[in-house]
């Protein structure tokens, strides 16, 4: 694991856009494992809190073997804000906590920096216990391509998008930057997994770390735990090989387009599919969002077909999905019953393809833009949403 450039005490910092969002960072010294908020370690860990006043901020200090340690002396300071106190030394209780809940005197940017000694030879870490925290896994705030091999809070990603957790790692489509990346969710390392950083279109057999890609988007796993992605610009639909680490095209020309349904999808056009996912036999389903269609590519014949959408930007009610008419379909996400949710970005709804009855409902939103309808019905009779991007079964 990197290790600080500089030996400093133990530190815990928090920022925060008004006095109800709370950021909290934690950097250790180079003979120390900060056991912070997410889950896993590192220099430099962030967490956001939903309301200051309602919950402290609570450190627990433990050696680095997660024995809690009484009687520590941790100082907690606002460095930038306004509160009251400023200022304050607690020792650490019986289970190794030290708490800190200030007034806020005035919205606006807040710092909060914590602090201990060293009590033991072997150092000690701080870590942050207050219930409700989220955590930042990764990126460093700054739009750029860097840190691979190195903590995941320290790397730089260009507009990340689709994400899967497989085992103890977080696969992370890293839109602009061109490529896919995974986290270790253990070590807290981040490493590239299939592209180069840059734009491109690489014919297929070529290990995964260097075949350029265009913007990949969307995300999804076989059922042999395979990692398919939808090479977006490329207009094709890509598997990395789970044996060799290879890249190989699983749909589409390459060149935009809609044609081929009931052929090989080798052979068939597709305009830029966004999303993917999975149904549970491993079948990949695509929005092939500027045809305003979702296609399916059969895993085992590799044949391609269109299962909802007229390729018109419409809406035409529901039933059939092949008589229904979409506008902009977008992300895309299966229940356990491989019932296909879909967000219908132009119609401004959510929409439902029945397993069972292969049909085709709305379930939220009601076709106008807006945002109304918390505690109402689902299925949008009451309730408004405003063009949405995705969905999550």
């Amino acid at each position: 694991m990197p290790k600080s450039k500089h030996n400093k005490l133990p530190v815990l910092a928090i920022f925060c856009s008004c006095a109800l969002l709370l950021y909290y960072v934690a950097q250790q010294s180079s003979s120390q494992a900060i056991s912070a908020i997410s889950p896993y370690s590192g220099d430099k860990q962030t967490a956001v809190i939903g309301n200051l006043l309602a919950e402290p901020m609570i450190v627990r200090v433990t050696d680095p073997g997660g024995a809690p340690l009484a009687g520590v002396t941790v100082s907690f300071t606002t460095v930038a804000g306004s509160t009251e106190p400023s200022h304050v030394s607690v020792e650490s209780d019986e289970a190794g906590l030290a708490r800190f809940q200030p007034r806020v005197l005035a919205y606006g940017t807040l710092g909060v920096t914590a602090s201990a000694e060293p009590v033991v030879e072997s150092g000690i870490s701080l870590k942050a216990v207050v219930t409700g925290w989220m955590s930042t896994l990764a990126g460093n705030g700054i739009q750029a391509f860097s840190g691979d091999d190195g903590l995941a809070i320290d790397a730089h990603l260009n507009s990340p998008f689709d994400m899967e957790v497989v085992g103890n790692e977080l696969l992370v489509v890293d839109y602009f930057n061109h490529v896919l990346r995974t986290i270790d969710l253990t070590t807290g390392v981040i490493r590239l997994l299939a592209g180069t950083g840059k734009q491109g279109m690489e014919r297929d057999g070529l290990p995964a770390v260097e075949t350029a890609m265009n913007d990949p988007f969307g995300l999804a796993l076989g059922v042999n735990g395979q990692i398919v992605l939808s090479d977006y610009y490329n207009s094709t639909i890509r598997m990395i090989e789970g044996d060799t680490g290879k890249i190989r095209t699983l749909a589409g020309t390459g060149v935009p387009g809609y044609s081929g349904d009931g052929g090989p999808a080798l052979e068939a056009a597709i305009d830029v599919p966004l999303d993917i996912a999975a149904d549970s036999r491993g079948n990949i389903y695509m929005s092939d969002w500027h045809n305003h269609v979702i296609r399916k590519l059969d895993i085992t014949t590799g044949v391609i077909e269109t299962i909802a959408g007229t390729g018109a930007r419409d809406y035409t009610g529901e039933g059939d999905p092949r008589s229904v008419a979409l506008a902009v379909p977008l992300g895309l996400n299966f229940d356990r019953e491989d019932n296909l949710y879909f967000a219908d970005y132009g119609n401004d709804r959510i929409r439902r393809i029945d397993s069972r009855t292969g049909l085709i409902s709305t379930v939220a939103g009601s076709g106008e833009q807006g945002f109304s309808g918390d505690g109402g019905q689902g299925a949008g009779f009451v309730g408004t949403t405003q063009s949405p991007l995705s969905c999550f079964c």
